[in-house]
């Protein structure tokens, strides 16, 4: 019953237990990309980019992270400028969880990737697309 709840309001999730933070912010694309860094046990990093951010309200880390979209039905900010951005088709409400936290963005949409990218390097770019390659 609840597969066919979520399937009928198109609730999509990604989860990770890995350890995120915001790593990088495209002004004048308006994109935000939240990574978790490869390491010893993990050899890709995961790359969770936001493209077209009207609004963010967020933390800079998270122990584990759910992202999920289409669950948030009649949610207003009492923000007129976030409120009004809700009202675009091509804006959406994300919702992020971690450590029972909700936190939230509004997005055209998101994406993850894995990629081999240095610490030091990013994934956003409007013209080079490094780090895209792999998408989850």
């Amino acid at each position: 019953m609840e597969k066919q709840t979520e399937k009928q309001m198109d609730i999509k999730t990604f989860k990770s237990n890995r350890y995120f933070t915001v790593k990088d912010y495209d002004v004048s694309h308006g994109q935000l990309l939240i990574r978790s860094t490869k390491n010893d046990e993990n050899k890709m990093n995961i790359d969770i980019i936001f493209f077209d951010v009207k609004y963010m309200q967020i933390i800079t880390s998270f122990k584990g992270i759910a992202v999920k979209s289409g669950s948030i039905p009649n949610k207003t900010f009492n923000y007129p400028s976030v409120d009004s951005a809700l009202n675009f088709k091509s804006n959406h409400l994300f919702e992020i969880t971690t450590d029972d936290e909700h936190y939230y963005i509004v997005a055209a949409f998101y994406k993850v990737f894995e990629n081999e990218l240095d610490f030091s390097e990013t994934s956003l770019g409007v013209l080079e697309h490094r780090g895209r390659e792999i998408e989850l």
